[in-house]
């Protein structure tokens, strides 16, 4: 996570965690614009699955695509959207029609 923070200019001093959700750990910082941003962590590989940032007063979310089981819970084919609102994130788990 530090590399991708990096890779985008977020001071580490900003860097907070959500926790985690169906395998992906979620963190926010600012970059050095001083534009919010939102990463996501795939737990099972400790590799960045998307980093974003978008100036105030952009909506700021990443989508994660998944295949079959690339996230811990996550059933077959679908997207996991992350929306972060200043203090919170909302996670919603949009899947491929046929999905149980």
């Amino acid at each position: 996570m530090a590399r991708g923070a990096s890779r985008a200019h977020i001071a580490d001093s900003t860097l907070r965690s959500y926790g985690s959700f169906l395998g992906l750990e979620i963190w926010s910082g600012t970059d050095g614009f001083g534009s919010p941003c939102i990463l996501s962590v795939n737990r099972a590989n400790d590799t960045l699955s998307d980093l974003r940032c978008a100036p105030h007063p952009a909506e700021l979310f990443i989508d994660i695509a998944s295949f079959g089981d690339d996230y811990d819970g996550l059933p077959g084919e679908g997207l996991i959207r992350f929306i972060h609102r200043g203090g919170t994130v909302d996670a919603y788990v949009h899947l491929m029609p046929g999905t149980d």
